[in-house]
């Protein structure tokens, strides 16, 4: 025969109410612990997939940096220059089409969770404070939340790294022997220069960019509802 175990779900506007839930399902105690960590393991993993694909687009930015700064290395005849030139114009194309992707489709998931580790950071706090919790419980709920704001640190770095390698390869393009070269040549890395002052960027949702500053936005935002919840809960004596 299991023992049943008593949850706690604080209201988020009254710190002096809560509810107690019964789990007596298949007469079972109900793992909460294990069960958020399991959830908080999915997060991390489908953030960790996210992070490797902006890694993946860095990456090749870097590369493409390294190649046309180095174009005359590998390139001896005026016809090798050409060729090589056009390939790398190509896979920078590619690369703009895939970064534009990207964003497209995690722009509204970016949006969601930066809210929700806003969220979540707030209540984490706030339970802390008013409830009385063991220590492994507020050890816990640490770590779920420095976790949370790992993720948000990482996605941030890279996006804005994608962001200076993008428009680095305007000054790779200038390091090159371009004055060298026939006019059909400097035509093609100024078109390339051209674009590449156009940073190739991440939003969250339709409103901004995803920068090393969102953190510190993400930040605000929790401070500012920690702040609203502190000002709109009963105090005691009410």
């Amino acid at each position: 025969m299991g023992t049943a175990i008593t949850l706690f779900v604080l209201f988020a506007l009254n710190i002096n109410q809560y509810i107690n839930y019964q789990d007596n399902l298949n007469n079972k105690p109900l793992p909460t612990i294990a069960q958020t960590s399991c959830c908080c393991g999915i997060h991390v993993v489908g953030n960790s997939t996210i992070v490797a694909l902006m890694i993946y687009a860095k990456t090749e930015l870097t590369v493409l940096n390294t190649c046309m700064r180095n174009l005359h290395l590998y390139s001896k005849t005026e016809d090798e220059i050409l060729q090589n030139l056009r390939k790398l114009v190509i896979k920078h194309q590619r690369i703009i089409t895939f970064v534009e992707k990207l964003s497209m489709m995690i722009r509204f998931a970016f949006l969601i969770d930066f809210c929700i580790t806003a969220i979540v950071s707030a209540t984490s706090v706030l339970q802390m404070v008013y409830l009385h919790t063991t220590l492994v419980g507020k050890l816990f709920q640490i770590f779920f939340v420095v976790s949370e704001w790992f993720q948000i640190f990482s996605v941030s770095w890279f996006a804005n790294e994608i962001r200076i390698e993008s428009t680095a390869l305007s000054g790779a393009l200038y390091e090159t022997k371009w004055y060298n070269y026939s006019q059909r040549i400097k035509q093609l890395i100024s078109i390339m220069m051209i674009r590449s002052q156009e940073p190739l960027t991440m939003h969250i949702g339709p409103f901004d960019v995803l920068t090393n500053n969102a953190v510190l936005r993400a930040l605000r935002a929790t401070y500012s509802y920690i702040t609203l919840l502190l000002v709109m809960a009963p105090t005691e004596e009410n």
